[in-house]
């Protein structure tokens, strides 16, 4: 029994020496903090421009009203007038 106490005294004493380390590093800031800080903005404006970039391509590719009520009137001489639905 004496011999696992001075074990552990001996691995106590070899852990506090790192805690000052260690210490140091849990109030220290980390070094690259502000760049990440820069480059999340960075992200955030170029995923808005690619948004906004590409919102022009999907509205080309959507057709407009007009395009729908004259794509209607094409194929409504082909059904009945009772099944058609406009919304």
């Amino acid at each position: 029994m004496p011999t696992l106490i001075e074990k552990y005294e001996k691995d106590n004493e070899k852990i506090s020496k790192d805690i000052p380390v260690l210490r140091e590093v849990l109030d220290g800031s980390w070094k690259k903090d502000k760049e990440l800080k820069e480059l999340k903005a960075e992200l955030v404006i170029l995923d808005c421009q690619i948004l906004l970039s590409l919102k022009p391509i999907e509205q080309s590719e959507q057709p407009t009203d007009n395009d729908q009520n004259i794509t209607e009137r094409e194929h409504s001489d082909d059904i009945p007038q009772e099944q058609i639905v406009v919304e």
